[in-house]
């Protein structure tokens, strides 16, 4: 595994190096844009360490990487965050799976789409590559796919969710910049039959900490999540984005058993049961029979998954 995780470090450090070798900048101009020590950006070209997302950021605008080389860049570095379990997302299963049922492969989709091939992949297969808008509306028409319906559960790292995409807009909606946020073990004492979701979250939020996003409405908040907490994350810690409101068949949720423990699935009910199927591949679906049902506090919609990368060293 080790040397695994040493090939994702030299691998991300010879993309930074090959970058930097096509700039005019030297490793000390480089050095100073991120305010490290020129002994701390050789060792990133050599995998030794590995920068943070921040420090990613800064680095690919100054060496202008593409779009698809920011990305590359950015899932290397989660993945070496996560262990080399890098969790594939929602996009990307999802986008996999419809292009399966259609019988269609990667080479006819671009045709038909007009989007290239290499690209087509990425937005299967990386977490960290998104389609913009257009290409995903041009994607999901050939699909016969819902595209809000991705917005609503897709993290992006970089890109607020647009103003609209979160299910129907409340009345009364509008965007706000800041949400409540609460941790996730306090969920665990949330009884629907005793409070609702609402004035439970506003009781349960005495010291004004909040997540600051973009487009979020009244009808949201914020859970954080550690890796512990939710194993599916594999790895990594997250912020949960919560509506305030029923699940749908085919939303992700969370899902509280009155037991103790949470997961978190895409939700789906047929002939009296619940079926929670998984995120990532390589992990069996839940199916909750009546008795299970019943002895669930409740199930939550998720509308965004925001990992934290963290510092990396």
């Amino acid at each position: 595994m080790e040397d695994y995780m040493e090939k994702l470090r030299k691998e991300l450090g010879a993309l930074i190096k090959e970058k930097l070798a096509g700039s005019e900048l030297r490793q000390i101009d480089l050095a100073r844009e991120l305010g490290v020590t020129p002994a701390a950006i050789s060792q990133m070209l050599n995998g030794k360490i590995t920068p943070n997302i921040i420090q990613l950021q800064k680095l690919s605008e100054k060496l202008q990487c593409s779009r698809s080389e920011f990305s590359c860049m950015q899932e290397l570095m989660t993945n070496i965050k996560s262990g080399g379990r890098l969790v594939p997302s929602y996009l990307n299963y999802e986008l996999r799976q419809a292009r399966r049922e259609h019988n269609l492969s990667i080479a006819e989709l671009s045709r038909r789409t007009g989007i290239p091939v290499n690209d087509i992949k990425l937005y299967e297969n990386s977490p960290c590559f998104e389609p913009e808008r257009e290409e995903l509306s041009r994607i999901c028409k050939e699909l016969g796919l819902n595209a809000s319906r991705f917005i609503q559960v897709e993290y992006s790292s970089h890109t607020p969710i647009p103003a609209g995409s979160v299910r129907e807009e409340p009345e009364g909606y509008r965007a706000r910049t800041h949400i409540p946020q609460l941790d996730l073990k306090l969920l665990e004492k949330f009884k629907p039959g005793l409070a609702s979701i609402d004035s439970f979250v506003d009781s349960h939020f005495p010291h004004g900490e909040t997540f600051a996003g973009m487009y979020f409405s009244e009808n949201m908040f914020a859970v954080k999540a550690t890796a512990r907490e939710l194993p599916v994350l594999n790895g990594l810690d997250a912020t949960l984005i919560i509506l305030k409101d029923y699940a749908h068949s085919g939303d992700v949720v969370l899902l509280h058993r009155s037991g103790g423990g949470f997961a978190l699935g895409r939700y789906r009910s047929k002939d009296g049961q619940i079926i929670l199927e998984p995120l990532n591949s390589g992990t069996e679906p839940q199916v909750l029979d009546q008795d299970e049902i019943h002895s669930a506090d409740f199930v939550l919609p998720v509308v965004e998954i925001a990992f934290s990368t963290g510092r990396i060293s």
